[in-house]
């Protein structure tokens, strides 16, 4: 019994060692938000519709950062089917606004293709169609404590003449130098739920 007491207080260390290693990393890695990452995202938006999308992050300086989005999403009822694709590519200034706060900021270049089928009658067509456009976004984020990021902003979005406008609120939690998770919330004329896992490099 006292071998096991032993070998279990042991055990009990190793794993408070760990912890204690794990968040101290975290904490030298997050004193101001990632810049270098890959992130893999699932979405839930209202009407029942889901999405995925991959984000690239690259620095070209310490306040220079381009990046690249892929976003996919998927509806269907009735026997009619919607799917988007979008990308967007952009060229972003990270500006410091004191020790823990920084603006990200910068103009994107979008693409958007729509794919709609339906049925009736036994018959069944489909419709097809794409536009290139362009927007801006600016992001508040801020080191809340040391492993843990929180983020607000707003995106302005135009396509064929026509501009739209969300915002947002997220977070983002680094276990360690190289892994995170987040989750953010999208408002627009619904609002849609957005969680991911990053990879920092």
């Amino acid at each position: 019994m006292q071998t096991f007491l032993i070998k279990k207080s042991r055990v009990q260390k190793l794993i408070l060692s760990s912890l204690l290693l794990a968040l101290s990393s975290a904490s030298v890695y997050a004193s101001q938000p990632s810049t270098q990452f890959i992130d893999a995202s699932y979405a839930t938006m209202d009407g029942g519709s889901n999405g995925a999308g991959i984000v690239f992050n690259t620095a070209m300086s310490d306040r220079w950062i381009v990046n690249g989005e892929v976003f996919y999403s998927s509806d269907s009822a009735m026997g009619a089917s919607l799917d988007t694709a979008t990308l967007a590519l952009g060229i972003d200034y990270l500006m410091p606004l004191n020790s823990r706060t920084f603006l990200q900021t910068g103009p994107l270049i979008l693409y958007a293709k729509i794919d709609y089928s339906d049925s009736f009658g036994g018959q069944s067509w489909s419709v097809s169609d794409s536009e290139t456009g362009f927007g801006a976004r600016a992001v508040f984020r801020h080191m809340l404590s040391e492993p843990l990021e929180i983020s607000a902003g707003a995106s302005l979005y135009s396509f064929g003449g026509s501009t739209d406008t969300d915002f947002s609120a997220g977070a983002r939690y680094y276990f360690s130098e190289r892994l995170s998770a987040s989750a953010k919330i999208y408002f627009n004329e619904g609002s849609s739920m957005q969680f991911g896992v990053g990879y920092h490099f």
